[in-house]
C-alpha cells in the first residue's frame, strides 16, 4: 500500500513514507480518514506529515476541520496539524470538491512504531459540523518523513 525508502544525510538516518489511497471517505466529522504506521528511528527527531487529495464540505453554513493523530492524541510540539474548510454559500449546496494540502511537523514523539491519522471532525469554534467528504476520483496520499528537530 505504501511505499519506504531511506536515505543518509548529514549524519542522520531520514525516512520517508507514502501512504496512497484510492477511495473516498464520506462522514458528518469525527472519524478517521487514513492512517499509517511508521518506524520513527531516533529519540530526537521529528516527523514531518503531509496529505494531499480532495475535501469537501457539503452544508451551508458547516466547517470541517481536518487534523492528524499521532498514537491517537494530536500533535502539541510545537503546535496541532490541521486545516478548517467551511462552506458558506447562501443560494444552496455547492458539490465543489477541492484539492488541498495539510502539513506539518510533529516534535516529542519517542522512536518506535508512531501510528499517524488522518481525522475530519467539528470545527473548534464557529459553525455547524458539516458533511465532510476526504478524497473524490482521485489518488490521496499522506506523506510522512522523519526530519532533524527544529532549531
Amino acid at each position: 500500500m505504501g511505499s519506504v525508502s531511506c536515505f543518509f544525510i548529514i549524519a542522520v538516518y531520514l525516512c520517508l513514507k507514502g501512504v496512497i489511497i484510492r477511495s473516498a471517505a464520506q462522514s458528518k466529522g469525527g472519524v478517521q480518514c487514513m492512517e499509517c504506521s511508521f518506524k520513527k528511528l531516533h529519540d530526537r527527531t521529528a516527523l514531518k506529515v503531509s496529505y494531499q487529495g480532495n475535501i469537501r464540505v457539503w452544508t451551508n453554513g458547516g466547517c470541517c476541520r481536518w487534523f492528524f493523530k499521532f498514537n491517537d492524541y494530536e500533535c502539541s510540539g510545537p503546535m496541532t496539524i490541521d486545516s478548517v474548510l467551511y462552506n458558506g454559500w447562501p443560494s444552496g449546496n455547492p458539490n465543489i470538491h477541492r484539492h488541498h494540502s495539510i502539513e506539518g511537523y510533529c516534535e516529542n514523539l519517542p522512536r518506535g512504531t508512531v501510528h499517524v491519522e488522518l481525522w475530519v471532525g467539528k470545527c473548534r469554534t464557529g459553525p455547524r459540523l458539516g458533511n465532510a467528504y476526504t478524497g473524490h476520483s482521485s489518488v490521496s496520499r499522506i506523506m510522512i518523513e522523519e526530519v532533524p528537530p527544529s532549531q
